[in-house]
């Protein structure tokens, strides 16, 4: 059996160590193109690099299939030998678009490659990005450097090119190299109180002299909602608009409640740090080692942007405020500015379901939209909630 390169509907992973990168490469073909093939153990080039296979390794890959891709699939999934190598081939399809992969919708683009480089005495994480996100990251990387010139090393080190540039413009795009980290992304109680290790260090690094954007406490993100609301409005819908109506009443106290905080805390600009993001979906473990990757959405910000999602815990809380005074930082996690990022990733949130729909289309928008409005984030809002 031979294979050319990949293809819109045809990707290779080395091995099943990149799983969750496999996952999310399904419900990107789906959702663009209905159908397509996965194989593990073939590099990007097509050529055979084969993995040792199992019945425990085939049945991994069809539990993660089933646990993390929405609406469920059935894949035919098996052991096949290409240049006398054994490896895993997944062939999918199906057309109840969108597709969610681990909670999020993806889109096949052509904008942007991912790949697994080895060399020699290394093995390299290669990013080349054509897309409008080339721009945030692009300025990534003077962030990760600057992180990692002040003793950082639980992120992502930045390989120079040739010329010791941290990037490489390359035929209109963005070209970074990163060294690998063989581990594993989780997300449990143990990762959580190390990524909030992680970030105490990274925010005890001085931001006088790294060029990155400041978050201003505004209702850009309500207001977004309301536009594309309206856009829906004047195209009849009959999908989703009919549960936004149910919701309305939630809706505009939520944005109230956005714009009441965010106006007590616009004037108060004390206590900013580089701020990650989303860093609890970022913590790849490796050998015991923790790492906190991807800081293209990296931003000034004080430390309720980074914890928000888990501070209605009182044991995140206190952990997290332990892991401020671990690294010097006088500081103590505010309730109001919890509050606004409360409500400001709900409507984040919620136009990233909006934008799915007006890419994709589809009748599972309604549906995800239903429970949504009944999901994890509606504990977060009943804390917030009671913030006065």
């Amino acid at each position: 059996m031979k294979l050319g390169r990949e293809t819109e509907t045809i990707e290779y992973k080395k091995s099943t160590g990149e799983l969750k990168e496999g996952i999310i490469s399904i419900a990107a073909i789906l959702n663009k193109h209905n159908g397509g093939e996965l194989y593990f153990g073939v590099r990007n080039d097509g050529t055979a690099a084969g993995q040792d296979i199992s019945d425990k390794t085939l049945r991994d890959v069809s539990q993660a299939v089933y646990n993390h891709i929405e609406p469920q699939i059935f894949p035919d999934i098996s052991n096949v030998v290409i240049d006398d190598k054994d490896c895993i081939r997944v062939v999918f399809e199906g057309g109840n678009v969108p597709y969610y992969a681990y909670g999020r919708a993806y889109l096949r683009v052509a904008d942007e490659e991912t790949w697994r480089l080895e060399t020699s005495d290394k093995c390299c994480f290669v990013k080349l990005d054509y897309s409008p996100h080339k721009k945030i990251y692009k300025r990534s990387f003077c962030v990760i450097d600057h992180i990692s010139s002040h003793g950082i090393d639980a992120v992502n080190r930045i390989i120079p090119n040739a010329n010791g540039e941290l990037f490489t413009c390359f035929d209109s795009a963005v070209l970074g190299v990163f060294e690998w980290i063989n581990g594993e992304n989780i997300q449990n109680e143990q990762t959580k109180l190390m990524e909030y290790k992680i970030l105490g260090k990274v925010y005890a690094v001085p931001t006088d002299s790294v060029a990155i954007p400041c978050d201003k406490f505004s209702t850009v993100s309500a207001d977004l909602f309301y536009d594309q609301w309206n856009k829906l409005r004047r195209t009849c819908d009959k999908n989703i608009l009919p549960v936004l109506e149910q919701h309305s009443r939630r809706l505009k106290e939520h944005a109230a409640r956005l714009a009441l905080f965010a106006d007590r805390c616009k004037h108060d600009t004390s206590h900013f740090y580089i701020t990650h993001g989303d860093a609890g979906g970022n913590v790849i473990v490796a050998n015991e080692k923790f790492y906190i990757v991807d800081w293209d959405d990296a931003r000034l910000a004080p430390p309720e942007r980074d914890v928000w999602f888990c501070l209605h815990w009182e044991w995140a809380m206190t952990a997290f405020n332990d892991a401020l005074r671990e690294n010097g930082i006088n500081y103590t996690l505010r309730l109001e500015r919890l509050a606004y990022y409360y409500y400001d990733m709900f409507f984040f949130y919620l136009n990233a379901y909006m934008e799915t729909y007006f890419t994709l289309g589809g009748d599972g928008i309604a549906d995800k939209l239903t429970e949504y409005f009944n999901c994890w984030i509606e504990e977060n809002i009943q804390y917030a909630n009671n913030i006065k």
